[in-house]
């Protein structure tokens, strides 16, 4: 059994890898992130064979992690971003400085909606976008502060003793904290509107299918879907850079 594995900012996302329907799982960090992984596969490792993960958590957590599962004679194939791979070209001039978790969903973007030009919307703790063409060209893209980012930078840089809320935005906010909220939300998502509205312009014929993942997806999508310019355009796909790791590790396996 091979066991898929994302490890982002804020918590862990993983599944088992080779079925169409994964079922992913998700998993706050307990300790540290490597802590969480190492505990992982302990719960896991009477049928673990390998491991494959995307993380953007540095070196030190790349090293414990391959030492843990050396230790355990689990093979563990950790994905770092390259100039090309599963068909998609990579638009960096220093390819293997793209972030790893954007080039997987790039990949499972690519594959799931083949032939056609692509916006992926990873909406986490910071928010990317990237625009990939329908052969496979990646285009290059942005970086954007999250959510919970972009309300506790102002948070903190001020008197409120609070911090950032992931709930409803409300327009018309009566205190404070909702106000910073919400602006932090309204404001993510007119830029994204506005950012696929540019990208378009420059780079496509015909306005490009929006893929939105990652954790803050279903809130920004929610909104985006009101505005009718995009309901027709838009796919949410939370897990959408797990599903890109199943199609790296079936095209590439070990």
């Amino acid at each position: 059994m091979v066991i898929l594995i994302d490890a982002g900012n804020s918590r862990l996302k993983w599944a088992v890898n080779g079925k169409s329907d994964m079922q992913v799982n998700y998993l706050p960090y307990a300790g540290t992130p490597l802590q969480t992984v190492q505990q992982l596969i302990e719960g896991q490792s009477a049928n673990i064979d390998s491991i494959c993960v995307v993380h953007v958590l540095g070196e030190e957590f790349e090293q414990g992690l391959v030492e843990f599962c050396n230790h355990r004679a689990i093979s563990c194939r950790i994905f770092h971003s390259s100039a090309y791979c599963c068909g998609v070209s990579n638009a960096y001039q220093k390819p293997q400085k793209l972030g790893a978790d954007r080039f997987v969903a790039l990949i499972a973007a690519h594959r799931l909606f083949s032939g056609q030009d692509i916006i992926v919307v990873d909406c986490g703790t910071a928010v990317t976008i990237d625009a990939l063409d329908k052969t496979g060209m990646h285009l290059g893209g942005l970086i954007l502060p999250g959510l919970q980012l972009s309300s506790n930078a102002l948070i903190n840089n001020t008197h409120l003793q609070a911090s950032f809320i992931n709930k409803e935005p409300e327009l018309f906010a009566k205190n404070t904290l909702d106000a910073v909220n919400s602006g932090s939300f309204y404001g993510l998502s007119g830029a994204i509107r506005h950012i696929y509205t540019l990208m378009n312009k420059k780079a496509f014929a015909h306005p490009a299918k929006m893929i939105i993942c990652g954790g803050d997806s279903a809130l920004v999508a929610e909104n985006l879907m009101e505005d009718n310019g995009f309901s027709d355009k838009l796919e949410v796909i939370p897990e959408l850079v797990i599903k890109g790791l199943n199609i790296i590790n079936e095209k590439q396996p070990g």
